[in-house]
């Protein structure tokens, strides 16, 4: 009762609803509300109105915004669930045949180009510092997921990139010998942008 009450939905106890018509009639007159909010993770208040008579509205009273992780482990769920990047930048990724490395196991040599164009730099003594988050997941065909381990990218270089350059990154992958989506995305925390490729894999 509190979570419906907190965020604004209904409360459909068993035997005593018509769900199904109860929630038609909901879904069929709501408007999603959208707001960017760059601020900390406090809980911030909230307040909708409607100005035309004879209206009511329903909605949530406050909100928390999400942090950081939370916000990449759902542009990583969506990209592998649904293909959708939108929002994201493009990696060109390069992925070497499966290595065997037991029964179950195998390796992928891995190769990330990461386009500058979209990054931002620190610049001190006529060089160019950085530093990017690469996260990796895979998917198999059957539902099993990997870990997600962030692996840091330091950038330190002279002078500043050139216009069109790349950042390179070679690493290799420990995967399950099965057909799977392995997901690369890269995080830049300067500019809070961040970039995704999903490469099929098969054995």
């Amino acid at each position: 009762i509190a979570t419906a009450e907190e965020t604004g939905g209904k409360i459909l106890l068993p035997g005593r609803n018509r769900h199904l018509s109860r929630i038609a009639e909901d879904i069929r007159s709501y408007y999603w509300l959208g707001l960017t909010h760059a601020g900390d993770q406090r809980r911030h208040g909230l307040k909708v109105e409607v100005t035309r008579p004879g209206l009511q509205v329903r909605s949530r009273d406050s909100f928390v915004p999400l942090p950081r992780a939370a916000r990449l482990e759902i542009d990583m769920e969506r990209v592998l669930l649904t293909d959708d990047t939108s929002g994201l930048g493009a990696l060109d990724v390069t992925v070497g045949p499966m290595e065997p490395q037991g029964k179950d196991t195998a390796e992928v040599e891995v190769t990330v180009r990461i386009p500058t164009a979209g990054l931002s730099f620190a610049q001190r003594d006529g060089r160019t510092f950085g530093r990017l988050e690469l996260r990796i997941a895979a998917l198999d065909d059957a539902g099993q997921r990997s870990d997600v381990p962030m692996i840091p990218i330091d950038i330190a270089r002279d002078g500043a990139p050139a216009a069109g350059s790349v950042i390179r990154y070679d690493t290799r992958v420990r995967v399950r010998r099965a057909p799977q989506d392995l997901l690369l995305l890269v995080y830049d925390p300067l500019s809070g942008k961040s970039f995704a490729k999903k490469v099929r894999l098969v054995p």
